[in-house]
C-alpha cells in the first residue's frame, strides 16, 4: 500500500459528502468549503498545521516529513489522524451554525 493512500481523509472526505448533498451547480458550496478548509488549517495547533501543510499541500510523504522534523514516522501519522480530528469537529460546528447549506 502506497505512503499516500490515506491522503484522502480530508479534505476530500468531508468535501464529497457536501457535493453529493448540493447537487447541480456546487462551486458556491466549494468555494465555502475551501475557505472553511484555510481557516481550519490555520487554527490548528503549530505541530499539526506542519505536518498538514507537508503531507498535503507540498505532497510530502510521511517518511520525509519524519526526517525533515526529526521524528518518527508514526509521530506523523499521529499528529494527521489529530488534525484530521480537529477538523472535523470544527467541520461539525460550521455545519451545525448553517455555513455549509447552499
Amino acid at each position: 500500500m502506497s505512503e499516500r493512500s490515506g491522503e484522502g481523509f480530508f479534505p476530500a472526505d468531508f468535501a464529497g459528502s457536501l457535493w453529493e448533498e448540493a447537487g447541480g451547480d456546487n462551486s458556491a458550496m466549494r468555494a465555502r468549503y475551501a475557505r472553511f478548509a484555510r481557516s481550519a488549517v490555520r487554527c490548528l495547533p503549530k505541530k499539526q498545521r506542519t505536518v498538514v501543510e507537508l503531507y498535503f499541500f507540498e505532497k510530502q510523504s510521511r517518511s520525509a516529513i519524519a526526517r525533515q522534523l526529526g521524528v518518527h514516522p508514526s509521530t506523523v501519522g499521529r499528529r494527521l489522524a489529530a488534525a484530521q480530528g480537529a477538523m472535523r469537529e470544527m467541520a461539525a460546528v460550521c455545519m451545525d451554525a448553517g455555513l455549509f447549506l447552499t
